[in-house]
Order: structure tokens, then C-alpha cells, then sequence
């Protein structure tokens, strides 16, 4: 299971979202985690992350964004605050549920 080999999960992608991108594309995120953690992440694609976010009851959803070439796009994403909250809850620090 790939949420097994990656206790770090929650903390990798929290650290490649920065506090300004409230919505982040998958594929970002993997691509970022990559260049962060080779040896974890490269080759890893935007459905390897929907399955190693799933158990923390985190989901993609639909994220508008500027493709580099600055063509608007919407594609399959995760909310900051998703991240945030699983990461709280997991720590024992917040009393609310989070969406997902």
C-alpha cells in the first residue's frame, strides 16, 4: 500500500503547497514531491496520490488553474485545507471534521 511506504505523506504535500495556493493540481503536487523526494516520489502520478491520500479521508476534486503556457484548465486537485486538517486531526489537535 502506498500510504504504508510513505508515513510522511500529509508533511511532504503540506511542504510543497505554499500557504498562498489554497488549490493545487495533483499533478503539481507530484511533480513538486519529486523534485522534494526523489527517492519517494519520482514517477509518481496523480492517481498514486488520490490512493495515498485516501486513508487520511482526503479526495481530489475539480481545481481551476493556468496551464504554463497560461491556458486556463480545470483538472483533478486537493485543497490546502484538507491537508491542514488531516494533519491536525491526526495530530490529536482539532476537534472538527474535516470535509472530504
Amino acid at each position: 500500500m502506498i500510504a504504508d511506504r510513505t508515513p510522511n505523506i500529509l508533511a511532504d504535500v503540506l511542504a510543497v503547497i505554499p500557504e498562498s495556493e489554497t488549490k493545487v493540481w495533483s499533478e503539481t503536487i507530484v511533480s513538486r514531491l519529486a523534485d522534494v523526494r526523489p527517492d519517494s516520489y519520482a514517477g509518481w502520478g496523480s492517481e498514486q496520490l488520490a490512493v495515498a491520500l485516501r486513508p487520511y479521508g482526503i479526495t481530489t476534486i475539480q481545481v481551476w488553474g493556468t496551464t504554463a503556457k497560461g491556458k486556463g484548465a480545470n483538472r483533478r486537485g486537493v485543497e490546502r485545507s484538507q491537508i491542514v486538517a488531516a494533519i491536525a486531526e491526526r495530530n490529536g489537535t482539532t476537534g472538527g471534521a474535516r470535509r472530504g
